[in-house]
């Protein structure tokens, strides 16, 4: 991810990604303006815990794949940063309007996505909006976000990773980082128990 420089230099940044190395090559492009301190965060619970720390509150950017992050968002200008910048996993209208109705200045995509509209009828599994309780394997409910159900359902139509990119017009490695999220949270990093997990739960047919 490319970041140029802002229109002024931040003196603190938190910047909060479950993917080690995607946020420390923000981090690095941060420090590379000249930002003064970068904070970092690999999850809104941490987030939660250094934001709140002592020090100017300058800019936050934050990753945005379900309403976890939308509620990060709010909480992070409740306590004085701002703009808070989101950071979607891709290029997708729910996400993204989602973060901004709750108080994110901006959204900076990764490079390579794009929006791709897809017309009904095409074979989409229609699923809702609002994140969904999935028992993990231990019989404890996660939730999942539309776009986390959407791949789960492809996976379940037998659909490889470079075919649900195409039909999301997402990049591969997107949906490798949604199924292991999905992964984490559901407690079995196996596709099939993943699958099996949600057709009980009943968010996926």
């Amino acid at each position: 991810m490319t970041i140029v420089s802002p229109p002024w230099t931040p003196r603190r940044v938190l910047v909060v990604h479950t993917d080690t190395a995607l946020r420390r090559s923000v981090v690095h492009g941060l420090r590379g303006l000249g930002v003064g301190l970068v904070l970092e965060a690999a999850s809104a619970r941490e987030a939660g815990t250094v934001a709140r720390s002592p020090g100017a509150r300058d800019l936050a950017m934050v990753e945005v794949v379900d309403g976890e992050g939308w509620a990060l968002v709010a909480d992070l200008r409740r306590v004085g940063w701002a703009p808070v910048v989101a950071l979607p996993a891709a290029v997708d209208v729910t996400l993204v309007s989602g973060a901004l109705s709750r108080g994110a200045s901006a959204a900076l995509f990764p490079p390579g996505e794009r929006a791709a509209p897809v017309p009904p009828g095409d074979g989409t599994p229609a699923v809702t909006d609002d994140p969904r309780p999935v028992p993990d394997v231990h019989g404890e409910p996660q939730l999942l976000s539309r776009r986390e159900l959407q791949i789960l359902q492809f996976a379940a139509d037998g659909l490889a990773n470079t075919d649900i990119a195409r039909k999301l017009g997402i990049s591969p490695l997107t949906v490798k980082s949604h199924l292991g999220r999905i992964a984490r949270r559901l407690g079995s990093g196996e596709r099939a128990q993943m699958v099996l997990l949600a057709l009980r739960a009943g968010v996926i047919g």
